[in-house]
């Protein structure tokens, strides 16, 4: 029996791997094991002849970036750099409770209110900036100058 590296099946730093490397490793193991069955259905509990288990949405996400770049420093010397970085993140919210009874099984949503309320008021503030750009481009025709406009362009073809 092989000892546990704490790496996803098929995956290991390898033998001569740089410490970047093996972070990089590191960190993708950690959020393949964020995503798994388990972290998106919870222990279940049982009261009385009700069993209910937790559901949540998980979501994760990793992003890498190397570079190298040379060019002319100030004194007309060759400059080269390399770097690179990476980042990632993983979160879970609950969506809803699998409730399982002598009466059958209900899955029952979890509403995020505040989710739909933001929702709400973006929607709402986006129509009332659309209305009000609407309303000042008919002010501006309404203005003292445009109306002038608009009579003499009226006199010229002869429909006043």
């Amino acid at each position: 029996m092989s000892e546990p590296t704490g790496y996803p099946e098929g995956a290991s730093a390898g033998a001569g791997a740089s410490t970047g490397a093996q972070t990089v490793v590191d960190a993708v193991s950690q959020l393949v094991a964020t995503a798994s069955v388990e972290a998106a259905f919870g222990e279940s509990r049982t009261v009385g002849d009700h069993t209910v288990i937790p559901v949540a949405e998980v979501m994760c996400g990793f992003g890498v970036g190397i570079g190298r770049g040379g060019g002319k420093g100030p004194a007309e010397s060759t400059s080269t750099g390399e770097g690179g970085a990476g980042g990632g993140g993983a979160r879970s919210r609950p969506i809803a409770a699998v409730v399982m009874s002598p009466g059958g099984v209900v899955v029952e949503p979890i509403f995020d209110f505040t989710r739909i309320s933001l929702a709400g008021i973006a929607t709402v503030g986006f129509a009332l900036i659309w209305l009000l750009r609407l309303l000042g481009g008919a002010r501006a025709v309404e203005s003292p100058a445009a109306e002038k406009a608009a009579l003499r362009t009226l006199r010229r073809l002869g429909r006043e």
